[in-house]
């Protein structure tokens, strides 16, 4: 079988790890089967971790029209770039689950991270993972600041969310608005919450959701 050639024996793949295929630059059109919404057909979880060769814009553009729920790995790749971050959520993956919390883009910005959020499905997204490390912001960051906080609003459909090193970024007050309307929310994890944000979140959590805060000594 070519590695060009579509396989008929593929063509219901749902998943598919390509996890430590360190020198693979591009997916064989014989692993992706050709997207069929009616049908029914298409990858929905892709993992692709330490495949540091792979031409992500080639990925990408291979997985159009795909429903991918999980691209797992992505995020965490060396080459990964400020376009393709963006090329990936403007795609309107249909994603159930999106972990953020190791990036491998150096200086993420605050703003950057806003743009990602606001472009994230709102119907399907069910698990959200922001970056441990705090984005880079201006030293006045509180319009981006409000900008997240509705991008995170908007998710309702959440039922597990880290805040991860952005949740010091929030006021008491913002950290409800967030949150208060994630009414599927069964667990939320944050970074070195105050005492008055950690009693803002407990307020307007559902009651079967479970608060989880770590606590570093340096928040940076």
């Amino acid at each position: 079988l070519s590695s060009e050639t579509e396989s008929p024996l593929l063509q219901h793949l749902l998943r598919l790890e390509v996890n430590n295929c360190t020198a693979l630059v591009r997916l064989p059109a014989c692993l992706i089967p050709r997207p069929s919404v009616a049908a029914g057909r298409g990858l929905r979880k892709l993992s692709l971790h330490n495949c540091a060769c792979l031409d992500l814009s080639l990925l990408l553009t291979s997985l159009s029209g795909h429903p991918i729920e999980d691209l797992d790995g992505l995020p965490k790749l060396p080459q990964l770039t400020q376009d393709n971050l963006l090329e990936f959520t403007k795609l309107n993956f249909p994603l159930r689950k999106l972990s953020l919390s190791i990036i491998s883009l150096s200086g993420l910005t605050l703003e950057l991270l806003v743009r990602l959020i606001q472009l994230l499905p709102a119907r399907s997204l069910q698990e959200l993972d922001l970056p441990l490390r705090r984005a880079v912001c201006d030293p006045d960051p509180s319009a981006l600041v409000e900008e997240l906080v509705e991008a995170v609003a908007r998710l309702e459909h959440l039922v597990s969310i880290d805040l991860g090193g952005q949740a010091v970024l929030f006021s008491p007050p913002q950290l409800a608005r967030a949150c208060g309307r994630l009414s599927s929310l069964a667990s939320l994890c944050a970074e070195n919450l105050s005492r008055s944000q950690e009693e803002s979140l407990k307020s307007i959590l559902p009651p079967k959701c479970t608060l989880r805060i770590r606590y570093y000594c340096d928040a940076e």
